[in-house]
C-alpha cells in the first residue's frame, strides 16, 4: 500500500480529533477574506478555522476524512461532512458542496494527500484559494 492509500485509510477511521488553536496562518486567511464570503475548508479538522471566518460573517462549509473531526466540527455547529475532496465531482455531496459555489476554498495542511488538487483547482470559479500547509 502506497502512503497516500495509507493516509486515506488511517485518516478515514480516525476516531478521535484533537481540538486546535487558531494558527497564525489562519489567522493571516481570517484577516484577508472579506466578511459576509462564502468558505469551504477541505480538510476543516475540528473547525477552528470555521470558527473563526463564521465569527467574522462568513459562511463556512467543511469538509474532512476523519470521523472524530467530523463530529467535533458538527457539535460546535458547522456544516461539515465526511468525504474526500479528491472525489468533488464524483460524490454526490462533495457535488453539491462545491456547487454551493463558495467564495473561497481553503486547503488546511492536506495538499500534499490530495491527488486530484490540480483538478480541483481548473474547476474552481470563485474569487481565491488558500493553503495552509504548516504543521507549527
Amino acid at each position: 500500500m502506497d502512503s497516500y492509500q495509507k493516509h486515506l485509510g488511517e485518516t478515514a477511521a480516525r476516531a478521535e480529533y484533537i481540538d486546535e488553536k487558531l494558527h497564525h496562518g489562519f489567522q493571516r486567511i481570517v484577516d484577508d477574506v472579506p466578511a459576509g464570503a462564502s468558505v469551504l475548508d477541505i480538510a476543516c479538522g475540528s473547525a477552528t478555522l470555521l470558527a473563526a471566518l463564521a465569527a467574522k460573517g462568513c459562511t463556512v462549509t467543511g469538509i474532512d476524512l476523519s470521523p472524530g473531526a467530523v463530529a467535533m466540527s458538527r457539535a460546535k455547529g458547522y456544516d461539515v461532512v465526511q468525504g474526500n475532496a479528491d472525489a468533488f465531482d464524483s460524490d454526490p455531496t462533495l457535488v453539491e458542496m462545491f456547487g454551493r459555489n463558495p467564495d473561497y476554498l481553503c486547503f488546511s495542511k492536506c495538499l500534499g494527500y490530495l491527488a486530484r488538487k490540480s483538478d480541483i483547482f481548473r474547476t474552481f470559479g470563485g474569487r481565491g484559494i488558500y493553503v495552509y500547509q504548516s504543521n507549527q
